[in-house]
């Protein structure tokens, strides 16, 4: 399975906002549903989170997920050289 990670941004009119909280049903977790059931009605598994923030996080949450993908890649790379070092001067490959 190729996985994906995606960075949204999503904004909400203030009346937008007040007419979810009438349905009882918290903005976050409408805006997460409007993301991800159409995804998963073309058969994508999908976890999804939304929270309320005050200012813009795009960027740095952008900027951290590149990081963290970069740092997966160094910590595989890693992994792989240390299960084909030799040890005792004798190797495998």
């Amino acid at each position: 399975m190729i996985k994906f990670s995606v960075v949204v941004e999503v904004s909400m009119e203030e009346t937008k906002y007040e007419e979810v909280k009438t349905w009882g049903v918290e903005p976050s977790d409408h805006i997460t549903t409007i993301i991800a059931e159409p995804l998963r009605e073309k058969g994508m598994v999908v976890k999804a989170y939304a929270t309320e923030v005050e200012h813009s996080l795009y960027d740095r949450q952008k900027k951290y997920a590149d990081h963290l993908v970069q740092a997966d890649a160094y910590n595989d790379i890693e992994n792989e050289i240390i299960a084909r070092a030799c040890i005792g001067g004798k190797c495998d490959d």
